[in-house]
């Protein structure tokens, strides 16, 4: 039970971590800030709502915490992609796929 409460102190700080940075950039949110921070919001529900189910006894494999869980990592994979940066990313594999070999 006490791993499970550390796991909400965690997203306490996480949630501290988007409330400072959404203060320093004075509110306005880019594209990758956005979906950070409602991951995070999304993470912090997903484990209070199992702390909440765990504690009476109701948790169950594939939950909706489990759901929460899974929507929030997506949207951290989401906040990372940058698709300028992949395209040169898959431009520069191409490019040394195709290179002859100089040797």
């Amino acid at each position: 039970m006490v791993v499970n409460v550390l796991y909400f102190g965690g997203d306490m700080v996480l949630l501290s971590i988007a409330l400072v940075a959404i203060t320093l950039w004075g509110g306005k949110l880019g594209p990758f800030l956005l979906v950070l921070t409602v991951g995070f919001v999304d993470m912090s529900a997903a484990d209070v709502l199992y702390l909440f189910r765990f504690g009476n006894g109701t948790y169950y494999n594939g939950d909706v915490a489990d759901l929460l869980l899974g929507s929030c990592l997506a949207l951290y994979k989401r906040a990372g992609w940058r698709p300028s940066q992949a395209r040169q990313i898959v431009l520069l594999a191409i490019k040394s796929c195709t290179a002859g070999g100089d040797d």
